[in-house]
Protein backbone atom coordinates (compact mmCIF):
# COMPACT_ATOMS: atom_id res chain seq x y z
CA UNK A 1 0.00 0.00 0.00
CA UNK A 2 1.74 3.06 1.21
CA UNK A 3 4.39 3.82 3.48
CA UNK A 4 6.76 6.71 4.64
CA UNK A 5 10.27 6.22 3.98
CA UNK A 6 13.29 7.63 4.87
CA UNK A 7 16.60 7.76 2.28
CA UNK A 8 19.86 9.30 1.89
CA UNK A 9 19.26 9.11 -2.27
CA UNK A 10 16.57 9.06 -4.23
CA UNK A 11 14.57 5.45 -4.54
CA UNK A 12 14.65 4.33 -8.15
CA UNK A 13 12.93 1.74 -8.54
CA UNK A 14 10.21 1.16 -11.88
CA UNK A 15 7.57 -0.35 -9.84
CA UNK A 16 7.37 2.17 -7.26
CA UNK A 17 6.27 5.43 -7.07
CA UNK A 18 8.21 8.22 -4.40
CA UNK A 19 7.12 11.82 -3.30
CA UNK A 20 9.99 13.48 -1.80
CA UNK A 21 8.32 16.19 0.63
CA UNK A 22 11.37 17.10 3.05
CA UNK A 23 15.26 16.80 3.11
CA UNK A 24 17.22 17.61 6.26
CA UNK A 25 21.04 17.95 6.47
CA UNK A 26 23.08 15.36 9.40
CA UNK A 27 24.57 16.89 12.05
CA UNK A 28 27.13 15.95 14.94
CA UNK A 29 25.80 16.23 18.16
CA UNK A 30 28.83 16.61 21.08
CA UNK A 31 28.15 17.53 25.07
CA UNK A 32 28.28 21.02 25.96
CA UNK A 33 31.63 20.32 27.69
CA UNK A 34 32.95 18.53 25.01
CA UNK A 35 35.93 19.64 23.37
CA UNK A 36 34.48 20.38 19.80
CA UNK A 37 31.83 21.87 21.64
CA UNK A 38 33.34 25.74 21.00
CA UNK A 39 32.98 25.07 17.29
CA UNK A 40 29.76 26.19 15.06
CA UNK A 41 31.07 23.16 12.25
CA UNK A 42 33.40 20.36 12.02
CA UNK A 43 34.70 17.90 9.14
CA UNK A 44 34.07 14.39 9.01
CA UNK A 45 37.54 13.16 8.97
CA UNK A 46 38.10 15.26 12.62
CA UNK A 47 36.31 12.46 13.99
CA UNK A 48 38.02 9.59 13.67
CA UNK A 49 39.54 9.49 17.24
CA UNK A 50 35.87 10.12 18.53
CA UNK A 51 33.73 7.82 20.38
CA UNK A 52 30.38 7.25 18.49
CA UNK A 53 26.82 6.66 19.52
CA UNK A 54 24.43 5.80 16.98
CA UNK A 55 21.11 4.38 15.95
CA UNK A 56 20.74 0.68 15.63
CA UNK A 57 20.56 -1.25 12.66
CA UNK A 58 17.73 0.05 10.37
CA UNK A 59 18.02 3.71 10.68
CA UNK A 60 18.97 5.64 7.54
CA UNK A 61 21.37 6.97 9.58
CA UNK A 62 24.06 4.32 9.53
CA UNK A 63 23.87 4.21 5.53
CA UNK A 64 24.75 7.93 5.65
CA UNK A 65 28.07 7.34 8.73
CA UNK A 66 29.04 4.67 6.93
CA UNK A 67 28.91 6.80 3.74
CA UNK A 68 30.71 9.38 5.21
CA UNK A 69 33.51 6.97 6.93
CA UNK A 70 34.06 5.84 3.72
CA UNK A 71 34.69 8.72 1.95
CA UNK A 72 37.10 9.85 4.40
CA UNK A 73 39.12 6.58 5.48
CA UNK A 74 37.81 5.69 8.47
CA UNK A 75 35.88 3.47 10.98
CA UNK A 76 34.08 5.09 13.87
CA UNK A 77 34.26 3.65 17.12
CA UNK A 78 31.12 2.89 17.98
CA UNK A 79 30.19 2.71 21.71
CA UNK A 80 26.37 2.01 21.73
CA UNK A 81 23.31 1.75 19.99
CA UNK A 82 19.76 2.25 20.73
CA UNK A 83 16.47 2.94 18.73
CA UNK A 84 15.66 5.69 21.07
CA UNK A 85 16.46 9.38 20.15
CA UNK A 86 16.26 10.62 23.62
CA UNK A 87 18.48 7.73 25.03
CA UNK A 88 21.10 9.01 22.55
CA UNK A 89 20.98 12.41 23.40
CA UNK A 90 21.17 11.67 27.14
CA UNK A 91 24.45 9.52 26.46
CA UNK A 92 25.86 12.08 24.18
CA UNK A 93 24.84 14.94 27.04
CA UNK A 94 26.62 12.63 29.61
CA UNK A 95 29.31 12.42 27.22
CA UNK A 96 29.57 8.79 26.37
CA UNK A 97 30.11 10.06 22.95
CA UNK A 98 29.50 12.24 19.88
CA UNK A 99 25.79 11.65 17.97
CA UNK A 100 25.02 12.02 14.54
CA UNK A 101 21.08 12.68 13.60
CA UNK A 102 19.39 14.54 11.54
CA UNK A 103 19.93 18.10 12.44
CA UNK A 104 16.10 19.46 12.22
CA UNK A 105 14.35 16.68 14.64
CA UNK A 106 16.63 16.16 17.24
CA UNK A 107 15.65 17.93 20.49
CA UNK A 108 17.17 21.09 21.43
CA UNK A 109 18.71 20.83 25.03
CA UNK A 110 21.34 23.50 27.01
CA UNK A 111 23.74 20.23 27.57
CA UNK A 112 24.09 19.13 23.90
CA UNK A 113 26.06 21.48 21.39
CA UNK A 114 24.66 20.63 17.24
CA UNK A 115 27.74 20.78 15.15
CA UNK A 116 27.25 21.40 11.13
CA UNK A 117 29.26 19.18 8.96
CA UNK A 118 31.78 21.31 6.81
CA UNK A 119 32.13 18.31 4.04
CA UNK A 120 31.00 18.64 0.39
CA UNK A 121 28.49 17.14 -1.22
CA UNK A 122 26.63 15.50 2.30
CA UNK A 123 24.15 13.12 2.22
CA UNK A 124 20.70 14.43 2.90
CA UNK A 125 17.83 12.41 4.97
CA UNK A 126 15.06 12.15 2.37
CA UNK A 127 11.80 11.59 3.54
CA UNK A 128 8.90 10.65 1.06
CA UNK A 129 5.73 8.59 0.43
CA UNK A 130 6.20 5.68 -1.59
CA UNK A 131 3.63 3.38 -3.10
CA UNK A 132 3.43 0.97 -6.19
CA UNK A 133 2.70 2.38 -9.06
CA UNK A 134 0.03 0.15 -10.25
CA UNK A 135 -2.18 0.29 -6.76
CA UNK A 136 -5.42 1.34 -7.59
CA UNK A 137 -6.24 3.11 -4.33
CA UNK A 138 -10.26 3.54 -3.66
CA UNK A 139 -11.75 6.34 -2.38
CA UNK A 140 -11.08 6.24 1.21
CA UNK A 141 -7.17 5.32 0.86
CA UNK A 142 -7.01 8.11 -1.87
CA UNK A 143 -8.74 10.40 0.98
CA UNK A 144 -5.70 9.04 3.44
CA UNK A 145 -3.40 9.56 1.09
CA UNK A 146 -4.39 13.38 0.13
CA UNK A 147 -4.86 14.26 3.73
CA UNK A 148 -0.88 12.86 4.46
CA UNK A 149 0.16 14.77 1.59
CA UNK A 150 -1.23 18.07 2.76
CA UNK A 151 -0.21 17.56 6.18
CA UNK A 152 3.78 16.61 5.32
CA UNK A 153 3.16 19.24 3.14
CA UNK A 154 2.05 21.76 5.60
CA UNK A 155 -0.97 22.42 3.27
CA UNK A 156 -2.67 25.66 4.07
CA UNK A 157 -6.17 24.56 3.30
CA UNK A 158 -5.54 21.19 5.20
CA UNK A 159 -4.18 23.49 8.50
CA UNK A 160 -7.57 25.75 8.33
CA UNK A 161 -9.79 23.01 7.74
CA UNK A 162 -8.54 21.57 11.13
CA UNK A 163 -8.39 24.68 13.00
CA UNK A 164 -12.23 24.83 12.13
CA UNK A 165 -12.42 21.53 13.31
Amino acid sequence: MTGIIGTISPLSDAEIETETFGRQSFAIFVAKDHPLATQKQVRFADLKHEDFVLFKDGFVHNQAVSLLAKRNHLKPNVVFRSNDMHSLMNLIANGVGIGFLTAGTAPVRSDVVKLNLADEDLPQFIVSIAYRRTHVFNSLQQAILDVIRQTLRGDERYDTVQQKG
